[in-house]
């Protein structure tokens, strides 16, 4: 399989993941420990505040709801995709001791940062 094929596989399942707004088992209770430590989570220009936590239990559909009206303001599944699966790795940060990561995370800048050093090694 080319290249090419594998990109296009990722492509679809992305758009396709996206679309379905399919998420990674445990997600909302994982944003939930990030906003813990941090201001706010920024998606695509609008922020999802910090101070949701202490409106919200992780466990709450009403959190699940909250977050996804955030991620279904962006219009291309791919790219939403993109943000949940950026978002995940920013989970493992919520999972050290650190008691603080900082202001406001803005996940579309990392993700946009990313995309910039595959195409510097390509």
């Amino acid at each position: 399989m080319g290249w090419g094929e594998r990109q296009g596989q990722w492509l679809r399942r992305r758009r396709l993941d996206g679309a379905i707004n399919r998420v990674p088992v445990g997600f909302y209770q994982k944003v939930w420990k990030i906003l813990q430590k941090c201001h706010g989570l920024s998606i695509d220009g609008y922020v999802l505040p910090s101070s949701t936590t202490q409106e919200m239990t992780p466990q709450e559909i009403k959190f699940a709801v909250h977050v996804e009206s955030v991620l279904n303001r962006v219009p291309q599944p791919e790219y939403r995709q993109l943000l949940v699966e950026a978002i995940m790795v920013l989970t493992l940060l919520s999972d050290t001791e650190m008691n603080s990561i900082g202001g406001i995370i803005h996940v579309d800048q990392i993700v946009h940062m990313a995309n910039q050093l595959f195409l510097q090694d390509q």
